[in-house]
C-alpha cells in the first residue's frame, strides 16, 4: 500500500502528541498514564478482515513487551466480523457514507454537531491550531538535525578531516562547511 508509511507515521505522531500534552514541563516520564491511539480506518488497512486490532511495542530480540502502556488500536470500519455491536456498526456505516442510520438518535446528535462545527470559523481555528502544532514540531526537528549536523562537522574538522571531504560526506558546499566551522 503506497500510503502505509504515511498512515503509520500519523499514528506515531498522535502518540507523541498525546504523551507531550500529558506531562507538564519537568514532570517525570513515569507519570504518563496508560494511553490509546485509536485509528478508525474506512478500509481494511491491515488486510486481515478483523474489526479491531490492538498493538503495543514489542522487542523481537528480547521476546518481551516494552510495558509502556501505550496502545495503538486500528479499527476497520468495513469489517463484517461478528461480535461488533449495533452501535459500532452504525458508527462505521456513518463514517463510510456520512448518512445517519434510521432511528440512531446518538448518531443524529453527533451528525448535527459535526455539521455545525465543520463550517466557517470554528473549523478554520481548529485546523489552524493543528497545522501550527505540526509545523512547529517539524521546525523543531529540523533545527535539531541542523544543530547535530553542525556539531558533527566541527568535530570532524577538529579530528583533522579536510573541509573538502566533510563537504562530500555532508552533501554541503565547501563554503557552507567553512562557515559552520568558523562559527
Amino acid at each position: 500500500m503506497k500510503h502505509r508509511k504515511t498512515i503509520i507515521a500519523g499514528i506515531d505522531s498522535k502518540q507523541i502528541r498525546l504523551d507531550f500534552f500529558s506531562l507538564k514541563p519537568g514532570e517525570p516520564y513515569n507519570n504518563l498514564k496508560k494511553s490509546y491511539v485509536v485509528f478508525i480506518c474506512c478500509f481494511d488497512f491491515l488486510k486481515t478482515g478483523s474489526a479491531v486490532s490492538i498493538f503495543e511495542k514489542y522487542s523481537k530480540k528480547d521476546d518481551r513487551y516494552l510495558g509502556d502502556e501505550c496502545y495503538t488500536v486500528i479499527v476497520n470500519a468495513t469489517s463484517e466480523e461478528l461480535g461488533i455491536n449495533e452501535g459500532l456498526k452504525n458508527l462505521f456505516s456513518y463514517m463510510l457514507t456520512q448518512e445517519v442510520p434510521e432511528g440512531d438518535e446518538k448518531l443524529q446528535i453527533m451528525d448535527e454537531a459535526i455539521k455545525m462545527h465543520n463550517t466557517g470559523e470554528e473549523l478554520a481555528k481548529m485546523m489552524t491550531l493543528e497545522d501550527k502544532m505540526v509545523i512547529e514540531y517539524e521546525k523543531g526537528i529540523e533545527v535539531g538535525i541542523e544543530k547535530g549536523k553542525s556539531e558533527l562537522i566541527i568535530e570532524m574538522h577538529k579530528n583533522g578531516m579536510p573541509i573538502e571531504q566533510i563537504a562530500t560526506y555532508t552533501k554541503l558546499a565547501i563554503e557552507e562547511v567553512s562557515s559552520i566551522i568558523k562559527g
